[in-house]
C-alpha cells in the first residue's frame, strides 16, 4: 500500500471526510495488528477512534509519540509513524515468537509490480468456432483491473500473494484462486523465496493478458494468486489449513482499500480453483485438504495434460462436474463437439489459423491460459 496523504482530520473531534477515513482504516488494516495496527477494518466510527488510539499507545511505549488523543491530522505525528510503516519499516519483521501466526500485510509499492492490469486486450477463441470447426477464429476482449500485493511476516509457504480486482468489482465474496506452474522448471530457487527476489515475475499472470481475460469475463470474482515453491507440491504448504482466514482477511483489506469508508469483515462464499500446467498438482492437493465442501464451485484446468502431473488431469472431478480443460491435444474433427459438450477443449498447431498454426507445441502451451481464460470463466460464472 501507498504512504497515506489525508485533507483533513480523522477521528475523535476530526473533520472526518469519507475519503479520509476510508484511506486511514485501510492504512491501519496494512500497518498490521503486530505493529499497533487492526487486524480488520473498523466498521464504525468509534471503531476507528479506538483503532487509532490503540496505535498511539503501541508507538508511545517506544517513545515516537507523546499523546493519545483517537486523532490522526494531516501533517501529524501520528500519520508520520503510519506512513513509516507503510514505507517500509518494520516490513520484514520475523515470525512471531514461540511460532505464532504472523501479520499479512500489504507489500510496499515497487516499480516492478504493477498496481494494475497492463494491458486492457486479451485475445481469446471465437466461442462457435472453438466448438465447432477444425479452424477457429479469434477475437479481442477488453479487461482492466487494479492489483494488490501482500506477504505474511512468517517463514512459511506461500507467503507471497497477488489479488486481481476487475473494474466494478462491487463484491468480494466470491473468489477465483489461480496457481501458477512448479517454478523450479522456470529456474526459480527457493533460497530467495523469502526475500521475493525475482520470484515477484510470476505475478504476470496477473498483470498481462490472463488478467485482462480475467476482467473482461466480468464473473463478479476477484483472482487470488499465491507464490508457490516445488517443495509444497504435494501439500500446498499452509494454504490448505489457512485459506479461509487469509483470503477473508486480505479481501477485508482489498476492500478498505479499493475506497469503502468502514469496512467489514469479507466472507467467503464461493471458489473457483484454476491451475496452468504443472500448477495442477497445487489445484489437486489444495481442494484435496481445503475442506471447501459446497463453496468449490468450479475447476479449471489450463493443460495439466501437457505436464509431469498429467494423471491429476485425467482423474479431474468436481462436484456437479464444473471442470473446464483447455488441453494440447490432437483430436479428430468430428470430437470437437462432443468433448465440448463435456467442457474440454483441444489446443493444437492443427487447429490454428495464421500466425498460430507456426508456433511450436510449448508456445501453444504457455499461451493457453491466456487464450483461454476468458472463455472459462465465462463458463463457470
Amino acid at each position: 500500500m501507498k504512504q497515506v496523504t489525508i485533507t483533513q482530520s480523522v477521528g475523535k473531534l476530526g473533520v472526518n471526510l469519507a475519503p479520509d477515513v476510508a484511506a486511514i482504516t485501510a492504512a491501519l488494516v496494512a500497518v498490521g495488528s503486530s505493529r499497533g495496527g487492526t487486524q480488520w477494518p473498523a466498521s464504525s466510527r468509534s471503531e476507528l477512534e479506538k483503532a487509532i488510539e490503540n496505535f498511539q499507545k503501541h508507538e508511545m511505549q517506544y517513545g515516537y509519540l507523546k499523546i493519545v488523543d483517537g486523532r490522526i491530522d494531516p501533517h501529524g505525528s501520528t500519520l508520520r509513524r503510519i506512513n513509516a510503516y507503510l514505507g517500509g519499516d518494520n516490513l520484514t519483521a520475523p515470525p512471531t515468537p514461540g511460532g505464532g501466526v504472523g501479520t499479512l500485510t500489504f507489500l510496499p509499492s515497487r516499480a516492478e509490480l504493477p498496481e494494475e492490469v497492463t494491458t486492457s486486450t486479451a485475445k481469446t477463441p471465437i466461442e462457435d468456432s472453438l466448438i465447432r470447426d477444425f479452424l477457429f477464429d479469434w477475437t479481442v476482449v477488453v479487461g482492466h483491473g487494479r492489483i494488490h500485493y501482500f506477504q505474511l511476516t512468517e517463514n512459511v509457504v506461500p507467503k507471497w500473494y497477488g489479488v486481481l480486482v476487475p473494474d466494478n468489482t462491487v463484491s468480494f465474496n466470491n473468489v477465483h484462486l489461480f496457481f501458477h506452474p512448479t517454478p523450479g522448471q522456470a529456474g526459480y530457487q527457493t533460497s530467495t523465496y523469502y526475500q521475493l527476489g525475482n520470484w515477484y515475475k510470476i505475478f504476470r499472470y496477473l498483470w498481462q493478458q490472463m488478467g485482462a481475460a480475467f476482467c473482461a469475463a466480468a464473473t463478479g470474482r476477484v483472482m487470488i494468486m499465491p507464490l508457490m515453491t516445488d517443495g509444497v507440491s504435494v501439500t500446498c504448504g499452509i494454504l490448505p489449513q489457512r485459506w479461509e482466514e487469509l483470503f477473508s482477511q486480505m479481501l477485508s483489506m482489498v476492500q478498505a482499500d479499493e475506497g469503502a469508508p468502514f469496512g467489514s469483515r469479507v466472507t467467503i462464499s464461493s471458489m473457483i480453483v484454476s491451475s496452468f500446467s504443472s500448477g495442477i498438482t497445487y489445484s489437486h492437493y489444495f481442494r484435496q485438504r481445503a475442506n471447501l465442501g459446497s463453496r468449490l464451485a468450479g475447476v479449471i484446468d489450463f493443460d495439466g495434460l501437457y505436464s509431469t502431473n498429467r494423471n491429476l488431469c485425467v482423474g479431474l472431478l468436481s462436484p456437479g462436474g464444473r471442470v473446464v480443460k483447455a488441453q494440447q491435444m490432437i483430436v479428430k474433427r468430428d470430437m470437437i463437439t462432443q468433448l465440448a459438450a463435456q467442457n474440454i477443449f483441444p489446443f493444437s498447431r492443427e487447429r490454428m489459423k495464421p500466425p498460430y498454426e507456426k508456433k511450436t507445441p510449448h508456445e501453444i502451451h504457455a499461451a493457453i491460459p491466456h487464450f483461454m481464460m476468458y472463455i472459462a470463466a465465462k463458463r463457470l460464472h
